[in-house]
């Protein structure tokens, strides 16, 4: 499992025989930095199979 920390965000990555589980997505507005912590992981985005969300918040919004 490799711990993702951006932020107050933590996201995790369980790699798995049938492909890589990425658990939780972090808030709105934080992709650049999702971006680079995978960077700093060696982790591509092709390399992520399944996304896990584990709880919804109302309160995140989008950022446009």
């Amino acid at each position: 499992m490799v711990r993702l920390k951006y932020g107050s965000t933590n996201t995790f990555l369980v790699r798995g025989a049938q492909g890589n589980l990425l658990v939780d997505t972090g808030y709105a507005g934080t992709l650049r930095s999702f971006y680079k912590a995978l960077k700093c992981k060696g982790i591509r985005v092709k390399d992520i199979a399944y996304v896990l969300a584990t709880h919804y918040h109302p309160d995140h919004k989008m950022r446009r």
